[in-house]
């Protein structure tokens, strides 16, 4: 037999021994492959982590329910169980996070009535006192000329310095003041950054003590148990300490909140956010740091605006935003005309011209400018085949933009709503500084060589106007949740809200006799009990009423707040920086060892470096 058939034969011999396994005694061949659970179906023997279970807390998708249901996907009453499967689903979703969030003040500030109530009052009270500036730059002659080419930055920040002195109480004296005091460059920095000439000024003289500056401080991690009183009671022992403004509640951060916490300029920001840092509310830790604000107030936009199909696109959106801003605020209609937000909102969504019928001088104004009806937009009614890559030649329209630049100031100051970049202030009065930011129209667009005339893309031009329809839609349209919709979700009665609670309060001791939970008096007959809680309990009554209300307000939402609450809730923890177990030693702690250095240590051998002896000299500059 040859060599190395022999080494084969040894090479199988071991090979067999390998493949014997031992299960408690001595050598047996390989167990066989036994398979433990089937693929297809569920089995009893199938390990408990490859079962699906479906979540009940999730909404099935209508494979899973079919099969819920013992019903095949082309089943005939199929799609109306599912239906009716989804409303329950939702109704059920919330309902829990109603009741799991409606104690919090972010939640009622948002769908209370009492609440609402109170912030609408607040805000007509400042809308008017902004409406009362804007009257009184009219009267003396300031708005004649207005606009909002960026050649007029500057005056146009004194416009707006002029408003804020009228805001915070100062008289007609100082208000011409503002309007000659002198604007520094970081105001108009934005403009200058792009190249924008501004025309020099000798005349003006400085009068930065008319403007009261406050300084901001951000302050994150509020949890949605606190209240905006709690945190402006534990922002008090902090001097200069003015108001504060908290921003809606988000869902990432488990209904968390963010607020902007107003402080007098004079005072150490860092240092107050080094104290704020340990102050602890409902277990959270608030988190504070300074706000980064900008003196850049006056910003340029868009330079397409200026071209007159786009500010034609634009005056018709802007006219009818004012128009429901004056119809939410109550401004320019009379008292029979009044209606309530919830009115307003189902006539905007069906849209009810209010332009037609407004009276507010702008807006009648601006009817002799636009072309036809308010609702025939050319850019979006009568779109056009031009490919995107077509050219288009820039032109203007003086008498469309000098009307869209009235709007747009008067926006800005009486409705703190910034038109070009398509903004709303809400409670602009406790934002460290009032009318801060103002966009204004760009440069036109200009032409490539001399002899050419200024032309840009239809692609552009497409894109513009989808992006204002996109950003600007949202201010004069609704979404309307249906009637039948809402009583699927679990719509209240209010009147039967209130039967409810007078049920509720009527306990019978016994046979002709009564117990009101209320008072804790007895009465011998039900009309008496129901006549005591309906005459001295009546603001408990109503007080049931706005609860129901409560609830109806945040069904009808088409964009209510909601997340599953069966399900656990992100954590709320904020970051708590903690000593290290160990000292901390820095890495490189001597001047002559930094971190690009090479550090040489005794009785070490230097590496040798080896290299091309043709190579480039790490030490001559390379020239080509």
């Amino acid at each position: 037999m040859a060599p190395h058939d022999s080494d084969t034969e040894d090479r199988k011999r071991d090979r067999g021994t390998r493949d014997r396994v031992s299960y408690g005694g001595g050598d047996s061949e390989r167990r066989p492959f036994k398979r433990l659970y089937s693929s297809s179906r569920p089995s009893e023997d199938m390990p408990k982590r490859y079962r699906y279970e479906p979540d009940p807390n999730e909404l099935l998708s209508v494979q899973a329910f079919a099969s819920s249901e013992n019903l095949t996907l082309d089943a005939a009453e199929l799609p109306e169980k599912y239906a009716d499967y989804k409303d329950e689903y939702y109704k059920k979703q919330y309902k829990q996070f109603f009741d799991a969030h409606k104690n919090e003040e972010w939640l009622q500030n948002k769908y209370h009535p009492l609440n609402l109530a109170a912030r609408e009052t607040k805000r007509r009270d400042e809308i008017a006192r902004r409406l009362y500036a804007y009257n009184k730059l009219k009267e003396r002659g300031h708005l004649e000329n207005l606009s909002l080419n960026p050649e007029n930055a500057r005056n146009i920040v004194r416009l707006l310095n002029a408003v804020v002195v009228l805001l915070d109480g100062g008289d007609e004296e100082k208000m011409e003041r503002a309007l000659k005091m002198e604007i520094c460059a970081g105001a108009v920095r934005d403009l200058i950054n792009v190249g924008v000439e501004l025309p020099e000024e000798a005349d003006k003289v400085p009068e930065h003590s008319l403007l009261t500056r406050r300084g901001g401080v951000m302050i994150r991690c509020i949890p949605p148990e606190a209240t905006d009183a709690e945190i402006s009671e534990a922002l008090q022992r902090y001097p200069g300490f003015e108001c504060l403004h908290v921003f809606p509640a988000y869902p990432e951060g488990g209904w968390m909140r963010k607020a902007m916490a107003v402080f007098r300029d004079n005072v150490d920001l860092r240092e107050l956010c080094v104290g704020i840092n340990g102050i602890r509310v409902k277990g959270s830790n608030l988190v504070a740091y300074l706000h980064a604000g900008s003196s850049q107030r006056v910003r340029i936009s868009n330079p397409l605006i200026n071209h007159k199909s786009v500010a034609l696109s634009l005056l018709h959106k802007a006219v009818k935003i004012l128009a429901v801003l004056d119809k939410r605020a109550g401004q320019y209609i009379d008292e029979a005309g009044e209606q309530n937000q919830h009115e307003i909102t189902k006539d905007i969504a069906i849209r009810v011209d209010y332009v037609s019928t407004s009276t507010n001088p702008l807006i009648v104004k601006a009817r002799g400018i636009l072309p036809g009806d308010l609702d025939d937009d050319p850019s979006l009614t009568h779109p056009d085949r031009v490919p995107d890559s077509a050219d288009v030649i820039f032109k203007r329209d003086e008498r469309v933009l000098n009307m869209l630049d009235e709007i747009a100031f008067y926006m800005r100051v009486v409705y703190s709503f910034n038109l070009l970049n398509y903004e709303m202030f809400t409670e602009e009065e406790t934002l460290p500084n009032k009318c801060e930011v103002f966009h204004i129209r760009g440069q036109d667009i200009k032409a490539v060589d001399d002899d050419k005339l200024p032309m840009f893309k239809k692609g552009e031009l497409r894109a513009f106007e989808n992006e204002l329809e996109q950003k600007l839609g949202p201010f004069y349209t609704a979404r309307l949740v249906p009637d039948t919709q809402l009583a699927a979700l679990g719509l209240l009665d209010l009147e039967s809200a209130a039967e409810e609670f007078i049920q509720a309060n009527t306990v019978q001791l016994s046979e002709g006799k009564w117990l009101c939970p209320l008072s804790g008096k007895k009465f011998k007959g039900l009309e008496f009990i129901r006549k005591h809680i309906t005459s001295k309990h009546m603001d408990a009554v109503e007080a049931s009423k706005a609860e129901g209300a409560f609830f109806n307000n945040y069904l009808r939402d088409a964009d209510r707040p909601w997340i599953n609450v069966s399900k656990p809730a992100p954590d709320r923890r904020s970051y708590e920086p903690r000593e290290p177990r160990y000292p901390v030693r820095e890495r490189f702690e001597r001047e002559e060892h930094p971190p690009s250095a090479k550090r040489t240590f005794p009785g070490k051998r230097q590496p040798y470096v080896y290299k091309d002896l043709d190579a480039v000299d790490d030490n001559v500059a390379t020239i080509f």
